[in-house]
């Protein structure tokens, strides 16, 4: 599939083809939901779409699904290692229609960014102190030129 082709199916999909919808509904359910079985499945491994088809379908899927659908997502979100999978199912779990679920999902992704600047912090203080230490004997233009008066 060329990008034309699929920019051509978004398209279609995104004016609300009702066929359009229910192929990408059917995707989901035949290769995610029957494919990917038990708590640990990673879409990366089970979900055998070509890559291309993959962000969209998660997200119809997850849209028409209804909180199964989304449930499933978020599992295989959890469980999944390969980063640009996990971006794509992250992005469809947005799809969901139930606002109640997606300012859930916000939160525990705001809560998770807060963790990772926390633990970054010390990070930031080692390198600091690290130069602070390598600069003690560094003296500048002005000290050379007061000590060789």
């Amino acid at each position: 599939m060329d990008i034309l082709e699929q920019r051509v199916i978004e398209a279609y999909c995104s004016l609300g083809s009702e066929d359009c919808i229910n192929k990408y509904k059917k995707l989901f359910d035949e290769e995610v939901v029957a494919k990917c079985q038990g708590t640990n499945a990673k879409a990366s491994q089970c979900v055998t779409l070509a890559a291309p088809l993959r962000a969209k379908t998660y997200c119809y899927g997850v849209s028409e699904g209804g909180k199964a659908a989304y449930t499933k997502l978020k599992n295989l979100y959890m469980a999944e290692n390969v980063a640009m999978e996990k971006d794509n199912l992250r992005r469809a779990l947005g799809c969901h229609k139930d606002i109640t679920a997606l300012k859930e999902h916000v939160d525990a992704d705001s809560n998770r960014s807060k963790f990772i600047i926390c633990t970054m912090m010390p990070v930031h203080t080692a390198i600091e102190q690290v130069i602070l230490a390598s600069a003690a004997g560094i003296r500048t233009q002005q000290q050379v030129e007061q000590v060789s008066r």
